[in-house]
């Protein structure tokens, strides 16, 4: 992962036959979205802060260092100040990216959305796929609504797509999976 957000020089590692500009070099003056931040090594979460701080990079393999002007906007499911409590995210870190935090509740907490979620994405992956737009059942729809989504958006997505490309122009609920 450091090697794609810091970049590297040729040689720094088996495999570095050029030079590469990581992420933050490619934002400079913009923004990045690191998603799942708190999947980070605690190494890596250090050269984050670096930058956060001290707007610098340092490429593997290079002993120059580069300043960069990047705005992060992160994302994670976990609990950061679990992690921070258990030693696996850094507490100066969590504090430097948690200037407005945002939270985005989970599908279980706003079955309401589903609905509209699922119709958008019928239109959406039936393009995507090429398909002729198909027409959902409403105990479909009922059925999905009712269910918790532990996977989320990205769950009810997939399932959506895999029923798209399985079914015929209807989606019933025999299409769904159990």
């Amino acid at each position: 992962i450091e090697s794609e957000l810091f970049g590297y020089e040729k040689g720094a590692f088996t495999g570095a036959d050029g030079t590469k500009k990581g992420y933050f070099e490619q934002a400079h003056r913009g923004t990045i979205f690191l998603d799942e931040v708190a999947d980070l090594s605690l190494a890596a979460q250090a050269k984050v802060l670096r930058v956060l701080q001290e707007g610098e990079i340092q490429k593997l393999g290079s002993e120059k260092i580069l300043k960069v002007d990047v705005r992060i906007v992160s994302g994670t499911h976990k609990d950061l100040k679990k992690l921070v409590a258990g030693g696996s995210f850094r507490e100066d870190l969590l504090y430097r990216l948690n200037v407005v935090p945002i939270k985005v509740p989970s599908l279980k907490e706003r079955k309401e959305d589903i609905p509209l979620l699922i119709y958008y994405y019928v239109k959406k992956l039936c393009e995507r796929n090429n398909l002729k737009e198909k027409r959902i059942d409403d105990a479909v729809v009922k059925a999905m609504s009712s269910y918790s989504w532990p996977g989320n958006v990205r769950e009810l997505r997939n399932v959506l797509e895999r029923v798209l490309i399985m079914s015929g122009d209807l989606i019933e609920m025999a299409d769904l999976p159990e």
